[in-house]
């Protein structure tokens, strides 16, 4: 299994939240997600990033599908125009 986490980080809470939203809705979209969870940071610090998605998907092959996929794309790009920084991690379980 693939373990994919990303770190979002604005200055606009209602954009972090309108983020949030669209993640879960992932969930239902992509079928051969397994597990999916988001979250918003509470603590705020200078080192925080606002909001962590953590995917875990069937293997890597998945992974590259979940990239492409046509449910997964426009979020990118609403990322992307939306000024968000980002910083990933995926690993192998």
């Amino acid at each position: 299994m693939i373990r994919h986490i990303v770190f979002f980080k604005h200055s606009d809470a209602a954009k972090i939240k309108e983020l949030a939203d669209m993640l879960n809705a992932l969930e239902e979209k992509i079928d051969f997600i397994l597990d999916l969870e988001v979250g918003v940071d509470l603590l705020h610090s200078a080192r925080s990033f606002d909001l962590a998605l953590t995917i875990t998907l069937p293997d890597i092959k998945h992974l590259n599908l979940y990239a492409d996929h046509t449910e997964h794309i426009p979020v990118v790009e609403w990322v992307k125009v939306n000024g968000f920084e980002t910083k990933v991690v995926d690993y192998e379980l």
